[in-house]
């Protein structure tokens, strides 16, 4: 049997049609994976997985590529400078009377570049009188119960001065430093005194007793 003769102009439309369909087919499941990939992306960065986290920036000089540690550490003795004085608790004095009592102090001074930890605490701060070879007087027959550690952050050449003590011209002993304890000789007797701070020793300064 003879096929039925086609209308052309019905067969251009059904073409045309059938690419329509096909476009838009293909336009909507475009439209919905960049929905779902904006919403995959948009859930991800909520979740700290956006832009990959950059490394430490290396500091000069240091290889590793980690940030180097800038906190101060604890003072070499070699960078501790102790000064130690004796006078009226304002000047120093290098000969008393009978009637004036030698007042002791020291300064503290960090002389390194880079500020440092230090113990400038009570129970590490002592004084020692001598005369010749022997002890005469020190503070580490004084009662010290209360004493305490008091770890410093010593800036570079800043002072850092301890209180006033006095000494009242007695020798020291296992009983204590105190106004009771036995007098030392005086006039015109010849003493020195250090400071010792936190194992640091200070300088030797010599004072005469009238």
């Amino acid at each position: 049997m003879a096929k039925p003769k086609q209308d052309p102009e019905l067969a251009r439309k059904f073409r045309r049609r059938r690419i329509f369909v096909l476009v838009l087919l293909t336009l909507l499941i475009w439209g919905i994976w960049a929905g779902v990939s904006a919403l995959i992306s948009s859930v991800s960065i909520a979740l700290g997985g956006g832009q990959p986290s950059q490394a430490p920036t290396a500091q000069a000089g240091n290889s590793s590529g980690t940030v180097t540690n800038q906190t101060p550490t604890t003072c070499l003795p070699s960078g501790i400078e102790v000064k130690v004085f004796v006078g009226n608790g304002t000047s120093p004095i290098a000969s008393f009377s009978s009637s004036q009592n030698p007042k002791l102090w020291f300064n503290v001074v960090n002389t390194s570049s880079k500020p440092c930890y230090f113990n400038l605490g009570s129970k590490v701060q002592f004084f020692k009188i001598t005369s010749g070879s022997e002890v005469i007087w020190t503070s580490q027959d004084c009662d010290r119960s209360q004493d305490i550690n008091a770890r410093i952050l010593l800036q570079p050449g800043v002072l850092q001065s301890s209180p006033v003590g006095e000494w009242y011209k007695v020798r020291s002993s296992a009983t204590g430093c105190g106004a009771d304890q036995k007098p030392v000789v005086t006039g015109g007797a010849s003493y020195h005194i250090v400071a010792i701070v936190n194992g640091v020793t200070s300088n030797d300064v010599q004072f005469v007793l009238n």
